[in-house]
Order: structure tokens, then sequence, then C-alpha cells
């Protein structure tokens, strides 16, 4: 991917794979903006996500798979 190309961003992903609400979203969005945490750790803090979901969509976005190290 070049750094013109538009890649979709952590909230719009889970949106679209129906992990998240609209309103989770902006919950988290608004949250983040006063703790200044990312948004993957601001949705797993509020409880909406695991963390492995968020990692599992990040690993999904960029064409890898995703393993949990601990199992």
């Amino acid at each position: 991917m070049t750094a013109h190309q538009h890649s979709p961003l952590l909230g719009e992903l889970m949106l679209k794979k129906g992990l998240i609400s609209h309103d989770q979203l902006r919950i988290a969005l608004i949250e983040q903006s006063e703790t200044g945490l990312n948004l993957g750790h601001q949705l797993t803090r509020l409880g909406f996500v695991s963390a492995a979901t968020v990692r599992d969509v990040i690993a999904n976005s960029l064409g890898y798979g995703s393993i949990d190290l601990a199992h």
C-alpha cells in the first residue's frame, strides 16, 4: 500500500464487521479525545470489544493472520 492510498480506520472496520455500533464508536472517540488512548485501547477499556478482537481486525486489515502467543 502506498502512502497515498487510504487505509480504513479501525473504527470504520469494526463498524463494517458489525463488531461495534455507531453509538459505541462515538463514545469511544469522545473518551479517546479526553484520555489520549488510541482507539483500540479505548474500545477494550470500555468493554466494547476484546483485545483479541482489536488484534484480529488490525492484522486482517494489513493482510496478515493473527495468533495469540499466550496459547
